[in-house]
């Protein structure tokens, strides 16, 4: 009993760390704490893009076959093994090398589909801007966004309201300037024409035609049910086809997050999109959007005019200070889940460096147990 409860000991900083978190998340919530949570997201910034890329394509298929608590245990094996062999080993540069060079992108690219989510922008127009150049700085705005939220360079769905056509918004039919988007973007557009006479919803191909029109923004389906996302680990072929609509799915790529359990996974994955906060209940789109937070797709609202805010599925807002990196991961995924060790997991670099202090703390006297 004795010789097992000292080689447990490398899980102990792990229980130890995530009561602590536990208990600080409680008095957060309580009010009894003063500290900023942006500080320990600001904090932890530097390491998540080594902890992103490490944990990112193995982590998001095993969250899909074990849920989030199985991987929250895969978590606490894998990481006390890790912690292990840098106390008993001493790999510490090795182990620091490696994480390096796959943060640095130096590693293989995986050749499988590895999360149910599509990456979102919406091109909003602004009565302060010149209309004429509106729709390609509207798009390249919302397309610095989307990567800098997802660490990507592309948008594989763009919606787009767009009103009255017959002013000086467009030179061109609205029909062909969209349909030239979607082919030199290579990109899904969803867009809306309201020009007082003749109005109606299409979707976009991205080969620019038309595959499916509307006629009542009422008759369109929520972004989920449009989008049909597919499961975990295998591209999505099939089309949809409904008394509504018929056309191919967009395909399924990652986005961001690793931690998507099943039931997320085929029930409610979480999009943001980037929109003008403060034009949203004026735009086309806004019941689509209210129809979208009703199955369970989160939305980031960027305004021009004041800070920044995040919309749940429930309809509550709180107000974000920047779109960066450590504000999506620190708050508004994690907050979706309250295992510890996923979090911790998450944190990996900043919490090894918890555990060995902690070692020290419990190192034995005895030299046979001396972690170092």
């Amino acid at each position: 009993m004795e010789r097992l409860l000292r080689s447990s000991l490398a899980f102990s900083p792990y229980v130890i760390l995530s009561s602590l978190w536990v208990i600080f998340e409680f008095m957060q919530d309580r009010g009894f704490l003063s500290i900023p949570f942006s500080f320990f997201k600001d904090l932890s910034a530097p390491w998540l893009s080594i902890g992103v890329a490490l944990y990112s394509h193995p982590l998001r298929y095993i969250a899909s076959l074990l849920g989030v608590w199985g991987l929250s245990f895969l978590i606490l094996v894998v990481g006390s093994l890790i912690h292990y062999l840098l106390l008993r080993k001493r790999v510490v540069l090795l182990i620091v090398l490696i994480s390096l060079l796959i943060s640095l992108d130096f590693s293989p690219k995986p050749t499988y589909q590895v999360s149910p989510g599509v990456r979102i922008g919406m091109v909003q127009p602004s009565l302060s801007e010149d209309r004429r150049n509106l729709p390609t700085a509207a798009l390249s705005r919302n397309t610095r966004l989307s990567g800098i939220l997802f660490f990507q360079k592309s948008l594989d769905l763009i919606i787009w309201p767009v009103s009255y056509v017959k002013t000086d918004f467009f030179s061109d039919s609205a029909e062909r300037y969209i349909s030239n988007f979607a082919k030199e973007y290579h990109c899904y557009i969803l867009a809306g024409i309201d020009d007082d006479e003749e109005g109606g919803i299409s979707f976009y191909s991205l080969s620019g035609e038309v595959k499916v029109s509307f006629k009542s923004l009422y008759a369109v389906p929520s972004l989920k049910e449009l989008l049909n996302l597919g499961f975990v680990g295998r591209s999505v072929e099939r089309t949809i086809k409904t008394d509504k609509f018929s056309f191919a799915p967009l395909k399924g790529v990652e986005i961001g997050h690793p931690f998507l359990s099943r039931r997320f996974a085929l029930e409610g994955c979480h999009f943001l999109v980037g929109i003008q906060e403060d034009f949203l209940r004026e735009i086309l789109w806004a019941n689509a959007i209210i129809r979208s937070l009703e199955t369970g797709l989160y939305f980031v609202l960027s305004s021009n005019y004041g800070p920044s805010s995040f919309i749940s599925p429930n309809g509550g807002s709180k107000s974000t200070s920047a779109f960066t990196p450590s504000t999506l991961f620190g708050e508004v995924p994690l907050t979706s889940y309250k295992t510890p060790f996923v979090k911790l997991g998450y944190y990996w670099p900043l919490s090894l460096g918890f555990l060995i202090f902690v070692d020290y703390l419990l190192k034995f006297r005895d030299s046979r147990f001396n972690l170092f």
